[in-house]
């Protein structure tokens, strides 16, 4: 895979955060922004309620196009800065647009 091959990139992540993630993709030149308000399906059990987790389920749906180094880049500031490596915190990822057909 090429840096100039254009990727879609998605992150899903708590509603409360949505302007400093478009600010975030915005700084990485994405283009056409597109935000989706959603549920969490996720709900909580016993276990996780008397653990003390707290479980946010009003999420927000960023998707974009991007190049690949832009995506990676941006996956490596996600995992760093805003913790996405880390459980109830968010997701991202890309997929190729290379092999999609119509």
């Amino acid at each position: 895979m090429q840096d100039n091959d254009i990727m879609y990139f998605v992150i899903i992540a708590n509603r409360n955060d949505k302007k400093k993630y478009i600010e975030l993709l915005k700084k990485y030149k994405v283009f056409g922004i597109t935000s989706l308000y959603a549920n969490g399906s996720y709900k909580a059990s016993y276990v996780s309620k008397a653990l003390g987790l707290n479980v946010e389920r009003k999420k927000i749906l960023l998707a974009c196009l991007a190049y690949h180094k832009a995506c990676q880049e941006l996956i490596d500031v996600l995992n760093k800065e805003y913790s996405f490596d880390k459980l109830n915190t968010g997701i991202a990822y890309s997929i190729s647009l290379e092999q999609i057909g119509y």
